[in-house]
Protein backbone atom coordinates (compact mmCIF):
# COMPACT_ATOMS: atom_id res chain seq x y z
CA UNK A 1 0.00 0.00 0.00
CA UNK A 2 1.52 3.39 -1.01
CA UNK A 3 2.37 5.79 1.80
CA UNK A 4 -0.13 8.66 1.87
CA UNK A 5 1.41 12.09 2.28
CA UNK A 6 -0.21 15.21 3.71
CA UNK A 7 1.23 18.65 2.99
CA UNK A 8 1.27 19.45 6.70
CA UNK A 9 2.61 16.06 7.82
CA UNK A 10 5.63 17.61 9.55
CA UNK A 11 3.38 20.00 11.44
CA UNK A 12 1.13 17.13 12.55
CA UNK A 13 4.25 15.37 13.84
CA UNK A 14 5.35 18.55 15.66
CA UNK A 15 1.91 18.83 17.30
CA UNK A 16 1.99 15.23 18.47
CA UNK A 17 5.59 15.54 19.70
CA UNK A 18 4.58 18.62 21.69
CA UNK A 19 1.88 16.54 23.34
CA UNK A 20 4.21 13.60 24.00
CA UNK A 21 6.91 15.84 25.50
CA UNK A 22 4.54 17.91 27.62
CA UNK A 23 5.81 18.02 31.21
CA UNK A 24 3.43 17.21 34.05
CA UNK A 25 0.09 15.46 34.20
CA UNK A 26 -2.25 18.41 33.46
CA UNK A 27 -2.57 17.75 29.74
CA UNK A 28 -3.06 14.01 30.17
CA UNK A 29 -5.68 14.51 32.88
CA UNK A 30 -7.48 17.08 30.76
CA UNK A 31 -7.64 14.69 27.79
CA UNK A 32 -8.77 11.84 30.00
CA UNK A 33 -11.72 13.95 31.11
CA UNK A 34 -12.74 14.59 27.48
CA UNK A 35 -14.56 11.33 26.78
CA UNK A 36 -16.32 12.97 23.85
CA UNK A 37 -14.99 15.33 21.21
CA UNK A 38 -15.63 18.89 22.55
CA UNK A 39 -19.04 19.94 21.25
CA UNK A 40 -18.34 23.51 20.27
CA UNK A 41 -15.15 22.78 18.37
CA UNK A 42 -13.44 25.19 20.77
CA UNK A 43 -10.68 22.77 21.65
CA UNK A 44 -8.28 23.80 24.38
CA UNK A 45 -5.58 21.58 25.84
CA UNK A 46 -4.54 23.47 28.95
CA UNK A 47 -1.55 24.91 27.08
CA UNK A 48 -1.79 27.83 24.68
CA UNK A 49 1.20 26.77 22.56
CA UNK A 50 -0.23 23.29 21.96
CA UNK A 51 -3.68 24.74 21.31
CA UNK A 52 -2.27 27.13 18.70
CA UNK A 53 -0.45 24.25 17.00
CA UNK A 54 -3.65 22.20 16.95
CA UNK A 55 -5.73 24.94 15.30
CA UNK A 56 -2.98 25.76 12.82
CA UNK A 57 -2.73 22.10 11.74
CA UNK A 58 -6.53 21.88 11.48
CA UNK A 59 -6.63 24.98 9.30
CA UNK A 60 -4.02 23.52 6.93
CA UNK A 61 -5.83 20.19 6.79
CA UNK A 62 -9.07 21.99 5.87
CA UNK A 63 -7.32 23.95 3.11
CA UNK A 64 -5.88 20.74 1.66
CA UNK A 65 -8.69 18.24 2.12
CA UNK A 66 -12.08 19.92 2.56
CA UNK A 67 -14.54 19.18 1.09
CA UNK A 68 -13.05 16.92 -1.62
CA UNK A 69 -11.57 14.33 0.75
CA UNK A 70 -13.18 15.03 4.13
CA UNK A 71 -15.62 17.51 5.60
CA UNK A 72 -14.43 20.10 8.09
CA UNK A 73 -16.25 18.35 10.91
CA UNK A 74 -14.62 15.02 10.04
CA UNK A 75 -11.16 16.60 10.02
CA UNK A 76 -11.68 18.22 13.41
CA UNK A 77 -12.97 14.98 14.93
CA UNK A 78 -10.18 12.80 13.52
CA UNK A 79 -7.40 15.25 14.49
CA UNK A 80 -8.77 15.51 18.04
CA UNK A 81 -8.98 11.72 18.35
CA UNK A 82 -5.44 11.34 16.99
CA UNK A 83 -3.97 13.86 19.43
CA UNK A 84 -5.84 12.37 22.38
CA UNK A 85 -4.81 8.80 21.60
CA UNK A 86 -1.15 9.67 21.11
CA UNK A 87 -0.84 11.77 24.28
CA UNK A 88 -2.69 9.25 26.46
CA UNK A 89 -0.43 6.49 25.14
CA UNK A 90 2.76 8.52 24.78
CA UNK A 91 5.15 5.66 25.66
CA UNK A 92 3.77 3.60 22.78
CA UNK A 93 4.36 6.43 20.30
CA UNK A 94 7.79 7.59 21.52
CA UNK A 95 9.60 5.59 18.78
CA UNK A 96 9.77 7.56 15.53
CA UNK A 97 8.51 4.73 13.34
CA UNK A 98 5.47 4.13 15.57
CA UNK A 99 4.47 7.80 15.40
CA UNK A 100 4.97 7.96 11.64
CA UNK A 101 2.83 4.84 11.18
CA UNK A 102 0.07 6.45 13.26
CA UNK A 103 0.21 9.61 11.14
CA UNK A 104 0.04 7.43 8.03
CA UNK A 105 -3.07 5.70 9.40
CA UNK A 106 -4.57 9.11 10.11
CA UNK A 107 -3.82 10.24 6.54
CA UNK A 108 -5.54 7.12 5.19
CA UNK A 109 -8.70 8.07 7.11
CA UNK A 110 -8.86 11.75 6.12
CA UNK A 111 -7.37 11.51 2.62
CA UNK A 112 -9.48 8.78 1.15
CA UNK A 113 -9.04 7.73 -2.52
CA UNK A 114 -10.87 9.91 -5.03
CA UNK A 115 -13.57 8.78 -7.44
CA UNK A 116 -14.80 10.61 -10.55
CA UNK A 117 -18.43 11.73 -10.22
CA UNK A 118 -21.07 13.44 -12.28
CA UNK A 119 -23.05 15.89 -10.17
CA UNK A 120 -26.23 17.44 -11.57
CA UNK A 121 -27.97 20.27 -9.69
CA UNK A 122 -31.44 21.64 -10.17
CA UNK A 123 -31.27 25.46 -10.47
CA UNK A 124 -34.52 27.17 -9.48
CA UNK A 125 -35.88 30.61 -10.43
CA UNK A 126 -33.71 30.98 -13.57
CA UNK A 127 -34.45 30.91 -17.30
CA UNK A 128 -31.63 30.62 -19.89
CA UNK A 129 -33.84 30.59 -22.97
CA UNK A 130 -33.26 27.97 -25.64
CA UNK A 131 -29.45 27.83 -25.47
CA UNK A 132 -27.15 25.66 -23.38
CA UNK A 133 -24.04 27.22 -21.84
CA UNK A 134 -20.66 25.94 -20.68
CA UNK A 135 -18.61 27.81 -18.08
CA UNK A 136 -15.28 26.05 -17.60
CA UNK A 137 -16.15 22.68 -16.08
CA UNK A 138 -19.83 23.56 -15.55
CA UNK A 139 -22.63 23.00 -18.08
CA UNK A 140 -25.89 24.91 -17.57
CA UNK A 141 -28.62 23.34 -19.69
CA UNK A 142 -32.34 22.82 -20.00
CA UNK A 143 -32.74 19.14 -19.09
CA UNK A 144 -34.40 16.99 -21.78
CA UNK A 145 -34.67 13.45 -23.08
CA UNK A 146 -31.18 13.62 -24.59
CA UNK A 147 -29.78 14.05 -21.12
CA UNK A 148 -32.09 11.34 -19.82
CA UNK A 149 -30.50 8.90 -22.27
CA UNK A 150 -27.01 9.90 -21.14
CA UNK A 151 -27.60 9.75 -17.40
CA UNK A 152 -30.06 6.87 -17.30
CA UNK A 153 -27.38 4.31 -18.15
CA UNK A 154 -27.81 2.81 -14.69
CA UNK A 155 -30.63 0.30 -14.58
CA UNK A 156 -32.74 1.83 -11.85
CA UNK A 157 -36.42 2.53 -12.40
CA UNK A 158 -36.70 4.92 -9.46
CA UNK A 159 -33.90 7.08 -10.86
CA UNK A 160 -35.54 7.11 -14.31
CA UNK A 161 -38.81 8.36 -12.83
CA UNK A 162 -37.00 10.89 -10.66
CA UNK A 163 -35.00 12.31 -13.55
CA UNK A 164 -38.09 12.44 -15.75
CA UNK A 165 -39.45 15.14 -13.41
CA UNK A 166 -36.52 17.32 -14.46
CA UNK A 167 -37.55 17.33 -18.12
CA UNK A 168 -37.56 20.99 -19.22
CA UNK A 169 -35.96 22.25 -15.99
CA UNK A 170 -32.69 24.20 -15.82
CA UNK A 171 -29.84 22.15 -14.37
CA UNK A 172 -26.10 22.60 -13.88
CA UNK A 173 -23.76 19.65 -14.41
CA UNK A 174 -20.16 19.37 -13.23
CA UNK A 175 -17.58 16.57 -13.06
CA UNK A 176 -15.65 16.36 -9.79
CA UNK A 177 -13.20 14.10 -8.00
CA UNK A 178 -14.20 13.28 -4.43
CA UNK A 179 -13.94 10.49 -1.86
CA UNK A 180 -17.68 9.84 -1.73
CA UNK A 181 -21.05 11.12 -2.85
CA UNK A 182 -21.44 13.53 0.10
CA UNK A 183 -18.07 15.10 -0.63
CA UNK A 184 -18.83 15.19 -4.35
CA UNK A 185 -22.06 17.07 -3.69
CA UNK A 186 -20.25 19.66 -1.54
CA UNK A 187 -17.33 20.00 -3.97
CA UNK A 188 -19.61 20.38 -6.99
CA UNK A 189 -21.85 22.84 -5.24
CA UNK A 190 -18.90 25.17 -4.62
CA UNK A 191 -18.22 25.13 -8.38
CA UNK A 192 -21.86 25.84 -9.22
CA UNK A 193 -22.13 28.66 -6.67
CA UNK A 194 -19.04 30.30 -8.15
CA UNK A 195 -20.53 30.20 -11.65
CA UNK A 196 -23.89 31.57 -10.45
CA UNK A 197 -22.12 34.39 -8.58
CA UNK A 198 -20.21 35.42 -11.71
CA UNK A 199 -23.39 35.32 -13.81
CA UNK A 200 -25.35 37.23 -11.18
CA UNK A 201 -22.82 40.06 -11.06
CA UNK A 202 -22.21 40.17 -14.81
CA UNK A 203 -25.91 40.30 -15.71
CA UNK A 204 -26.65 42.77 -12.90
CA UNK A 205 -24.05 45.13 -14.30
CA UNK A 206 -25.61 44.93 -17.76
CA UNK A 207 -29.06 45.62 -16.30
CA UNK A 208 -27.99 48.13 -13.64
CA UNK A 209 -30.78 50.58 -14.48
CA UNK A 210 -33.35 48.21 -15.94
CA UNK A 211 -34.02 45.49 -13.41
CA UNK A 212 -34.36 44.68 -9.73
CA UNK A 213 -32.57 42.16 -7.56
CA UNK A 214 -35.63 39.91 -7.64
CA UNK A 215 -34.39 38.63 -11.02
CA UNK A 216 -31.39 37.05 -9.35
CA UNK A 217 -32.92 34.96 -6.57
CA UNK A 218 -31.53 31.75 -8.05
CA UNK A 219 -31.47 28.73 -5.78
CA UNK A 220 -29.84 25.32 -5.95
CA UNK A 221 -32.43 22.60 -5.40
CA UNK A 222 -32.11 18.82 -5.58
CA UNK A 223 -29.01 17.14 -6.96
CA UNK A 224 -27.92 13.77 -8.30
CA UNK A 225 -24.44 12.36 -7.68
CA UNK A 226 -23.36 9.30 -9.63
CA UNK A 227 -19.98 7.67 -10.28
CA UNK A 228 -18.75 8.60 -13.76
CA UNK A 229 -17.10 5.35 -14.83
CA UNK A 230 -19.35 2.74 -13.23
CA UNK A 231 -22.92 2.58 -14.50
CA UNK A 232 -23.79 0.04 -11.82
CA UNK A 233 -22.48 2.15 -8.94
CA UNK A 234 -24.83 3.41 -6.24
CA UNK A 235 -26.06 6.96 -6.71
CA UNK A 236 -27.08 9.58 -4.17
CA UNK A 237 -29.83 12.19 -4.26
CA UNK A 238 -29.53 15.37 -2.22
CA UNK A 239 -31.81 18.23 -1.29
CA UNK A 240 -29.62 21.34 -1.17
CA UNK A 241 -32.36 23.81 -0.26
CA UNK A 242 -31.30 25.61 2.91
CA UNK A 243 -34.57 27.37 3.69
CA UNK A 244 -37.67 25.37 4.47
CA UNK A 245 -40.51 27.71 5.47
CA UNK A 246 -42.36 26.35 8.48
CA UNK A 247 -45.78 27.68 9.41
CA UNK A 248 -47.06 27.11 12.94
CA UNK A 249 -49.46 28.76 15.38
CA UNK A 250 -47.42 31.43 17.18
CA UNK A 251 -50.37 33.15 18.84
CA UNK A 252 -49.56 31.99 22.38
CA UNK A 253 -45.91 33.00 22.08
CA UNK A 254 -46.93 36.42 20.72
CA UNK A 255 -49.22 36.94 23.70
CA UNK A 256 -46.36 36.08 26.04
CA UNK A 257 -43.64 38.25 24.50
CA UNK A 258 -45.85 41.27 23.82
CA UNK A 259 -47.46 41.77 27.21
CA UNK A 260 -47.34 45.38 28.32
CA UNK A 261 -44.37 44.86 30.64
CA UNK A 262 -42.20 42.75 28.32
CA UNK A 263 -38.87 44.02 27.01
CA UNK A 264 -40.10 43.50 23.44
CA UNK A 265 -43.05 45.82 24.08
CA UNK A 266 -40.65 48.39 25.51
CA UNK A 267 -38.67 48.30 22.27
CA UNK A 268 -41.78 48.60 20.10
CA UNK A 269 -43.09 51.45 22.26
CA UNK A 270 -39.68 53.19 22.14
CA UNK A 271 -39.46 53.44 25.92
CA UNK A 272 -35.66 53.21 26.12
CA UNK A 273 -33.31 56.21 26.28
CA UNK A 274 -32.83 57.53 22.75
CA UNK A 275 -29.21 56.45 22.20
CA UNK A 276 -29.86 52.99 23.62
CA UNK A 277 -33.11 52.66 21.62
CA UNK A 278 -31.34 53.49 18.35
CA UNK A 279 -28.47 51.06 18.97
CA UNK A 280 -30.80 48.27 20.07
CA UNK A 281 -32.88 48.72 16.91
CA UNK A 282 -29.75 48.61 14.74
CA UNK A 283 -28.54 45.48 16.48
CA UNK A 284 -31.96 43.88 16.03
CA UNK A 285 -31.79 44.52 12.30
CA UNK A 286 -28.48 42.66 12.07
CA UNK A 287 -29.76 39.77 14.20
CA UNK A 288 -32.93 39.58 12.10
CA UNK A 289 -30.84 39.52 8.92
CA UNK A 290 -28.81 36.67 10.40
CA UNK A 291 -31.95 34.66 11.12
CA UNK A 292 -33.25 35.14 7.55
CA UNK A 293 -29.89 34.65 5.81
CA UNK A 294 -29.46 31.19 4.23
CA UNK A 295 -25.64 31.08 4.43
CA UNK A 296 -24.33 29.99 7.85
CA UNK A 297 -21.11 31.97 7.31
CA UNK A 298 -23.07 35.13 6.54
CA UNK A 299 -25.27 34.51 9.58
CA UNK A 300 -22.15 34.58 11.74
CA UNK A 301 -20.88 37.80 10.16
CA UNK A 302 -24.23 39.54 10.76
CA UNK A 303 -24.28 38.42 14.42
CA UNK A 304 -20.73 39.68 14.97
CA UNK A 305 -21.82 43.06 13.60
CA UNK A 306 -24.74 43.07 16.05
CA UNK A 307 -22.34 42.43 18.93
CA UNK A 308 -20.16 45.32 17.77
CA UNK A 309 -23.18 47.62 17.77
CA UNK A 310 -24.17 46.57 21.31
CA UNK A 311 -20.78 46.14 22.97
CA UNK A 312 -18.44 48.58 21.23
CA UNK A 313 -20.14 52.01 21.34
CA UNK A 314 -17.65 54.79 20.58
CA UNK A 315 -14.92 52.25 19.79
CA UNK A 316 -12.45 53.80 17.35
CA UNK A 317 -9.29 51.68 17.36
CA UNK A 318 -7.69 48.53 18.71
CA UNK A 319 -8.80 44.93 18.89
CA UNK A 320 -12.51 44.19 18.96
CA UNK A 321 -12.87 40.47 19.57
CA UNK A 322 -11.27 40.45 23.01
CA UNK A 323 -13.42 43.38 24.16
CA UNK A 324 -16.61 41.75 22.90
CA UNK A 325 -15.71 38.46 24.60
CA UNK A 326 -14.99 40.31 27.86
CA UNK A 327 -17.96 42.65 27.88
CA UNK A 328 -20.57 39.97 27.24
CA UNK A 329 -19.29 38.38 30.45
CA UNK A 330 -19.42 41.63 32.43
CA UNK A 331 -22.84 42.44 31.01
CA UNK A 332 -24.28 38.96 31.44
CA UNK A 333 -23.02 38.57 35.00
CA UNK A 334 -24.34 35.11 35.91
CA UNK A 335 -25.58 34.39 32.36
CA UNK A 336 -22.87 34.57 29.72
CA UNK A 337 -21.14 32.50 27.06
CA UNK A 338 -17.57 31.28 27.58
CA UNK A 339 -15.48 34.29 26.50
CA UNK A 340 -12.94 32.15 24.65
CA UNK A 341 -15.67 30.62 22.48
CA UNK A 342 -17.05 34.06 21.58
CA UNK A 343 -13.55 35.30 20.70
CA UNK A 344 -13.01 32.22 18.55
CA UNK A 345 -16.25 32.85 16.64
CA UNK A 346 -15.40 36.53 16.18
CA UNK A 347 -12.07 35.48 14.71
CA UNK A 348 -14.02 33.17 12.41
CA UNK A 349 -15.70 36.35 11.12
CA UNK A 350 -12.25 37.73 10.24
CA UNK A 351 -11.41 34.51 8.38
CA UNK A 352 -14.58 34.94 6.32
CA UNK A 353 -14.26 38.68 5.64
CA UNK A 354 -10.49 39.17 5.41
CA UNK A 355 -9.26 35.66 4.64
CA UNK A 356 -11.82 34.88 1.97
CA UNK A 357 -12.80 31.57 3.59
CA UNK A 358 -16.31 30.17 3.15
CA UNK A 359 -18.25 27.17 4.47
CA UNK A 360 -16.29 27.20 7.73
CA UNK A 361 -19.15 27.72 10.21
CA UNK A 362 -21.39 25.04 11.68
CA UNK A 363 -25.06 25.47 12.51
CA UNK A 364 -24.25 24.80 16.19
CA UNK A 365 -21.75 27.67 16.19
CA UNK A 366 -24.35 29.97 14.66
CA UNK A 367 -26.89 29.07 17.36
CA UNK A 368 -24.20 29.55 20.03
CA UNK A 369 -23.51 33.10 18.81
CA UNK A 370 -27.21 33.85 18.29
CA UNK A 371 -27.86 32.90 21.93
CA UNK A 372 -25.07 35.26 22.99
CA UNK A 373 -26.54 38.14 20.94
CA UNK A 374 -30.02 37.68 22.37
CA UNK A 375 -28.67 37.46 25.93
CA UNK A 376 -26.67 40.66 25.44
CA UNK A 377 -29.68 42.48 23.98
CA UNK A 378 -32.02 41.44 26.80
CA UNK A 379 -29.43 42.24 29.47
CA UNK A 380 -28.94 45.75 28.10
CA UNK A 381 -32.68 46.42 28.29
CA UNK A 382 -32.88 44.98 31.82
CA UNK A 383 -30.00 47.18 32.96
CA UNK A 384 -31.82 50.34 31.82
CA UNK A 385 -34.23 49.73 34.71
CA UNK A 386 -31.39 49.31 37.18
CA UNK A 387 -29.36 52.32 36.02
CA UNK A 388 -32.00 54.89 35.10
CA UNK A 389 -29.46 57.73 34.99
CA UNK A 390 -27.54 56.14 32.08
CA UNK A 391 -28.83 57.83 28.93
CA UNK A 392 -26.33 56.40 26.42
CA UNK A 393 -25.23 52.83 25.79
CA UNK A 394 -21.64 53.80 26.66
CA UNK A 395 -22.78 55.12 30.03
CA UNK A 396 -24.80 51.95 30.64
CA UNK A 397 -21.87 49.65 29.84
CA UNK A 398 -19.64 51.71 32.11
CA UNK A 399 -21.93 50.75 34.99
CA UNK A 400 -20.97 47.07 34.65
CA UNK A 401 -17.42 47.60 33.42
CA UNK A 402 -15.62 49.06 36.42
CA UNK A 403 -12.69 48.45 38.75
CA UNK A 404 -14.51 45.84 40.79
CA UNK A 405 -15.86 43.77 37.87
CA UNK A 406 -12.60 43.90 35.92
CA UNK A 407 -10.60 42.78 38.94
CA UNK A 408 -13.10 40.01 39.51
CA UNK A 409 -12.78 38.79 35.92
CA UNK A 410 -8.98 38.81 36.09
CA UNK A 411 -9.02 36.95 39.41
CA UNK A 412 -11.36 34.30 38.01
CA UNK A 413 -8.99 33.80 35.08
CA UNK A 414 -5.99 33.43 37.37
CA UNK A 415 -7.85 30.94 39.57
CA UNK A 416 -8.78 28.86 36.49
CA UNK A 417 -12.52 29.50 36.85
CA UNK A 418 -12.56 31.04 33.38
CA UNK A 419 -10.28 29.30 30.91
CA UNK A 420 -9.86 28.28 27.32
CA UNK A 421 -8.00 29.10 24.15
CA UNK A 422 -6.70 32.71 24.13
CA UNK A 423 -7.98 33.45 27.62
CA UNK A 424 -4.70 35.30 28.22
CA UNK A 425 -5.53 37.71 25.38
CA UNK A 426 -8.92 38.46 26.92
CA UNK A 427 -7.34 38.88 30.35
CA UNK A 428 -4.86 41.37 28.85
CA UNK A 429 -7.77 43.38 27.46
CA UNK A 430 -9.32 43.48 30.94
CA UNK A 431 -5.98 44.49 32.49
CA UNK A 432 -5.59 47.35 30.01
CA UNK A 433 -9.09 48.63 30.83
CA UNK A 434 -8.30 48.38 34.52
CA UNK A 435 -5.32 50.74 34.13
CA UNK A 436 -7.65 53.74 33.89
CA UNK A 437 -8.75 53.15 37.48
CA UNK A 438 -5.21 53.10 38.94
Amino acid sequence: MPVLELHCQDKIKALLRAGINYQGDALKEHLKSQTEVPYWRIAWFGNDDITQKFWHVLSELQDELSPMYSTQGELYTELWKLFREVVLNKKEFQPREKLERKIHDFAAVVKKPLIEFYVIYEVKNIDIGSNDFTFGNVDVVRFNKTHLEIYNTIKNEFLKEWLADWDGEIVAKVEVNASGTDNANLTGRAEIEKVLSVLRLGIRKELIGRSSDSLFLWEIGNSLVIAKNDAGAPFSLFSNIENYPFVADIGKILTKILNEHSLWSRILNEELPKDIQIRIERAMEWISLAIKEPSIDHKLVHLCTALEVMLLPEHTSGKKGELIALRQVLLGQSVFQAPTSILHLYERRSDIIHGGHLNITTYEEYVHLLDCCLNVLTKIIALTDRFTNAVTLKELLDKVENKETLEGFIENCERGLIEGRKIEDIKKAATKLLEQYN
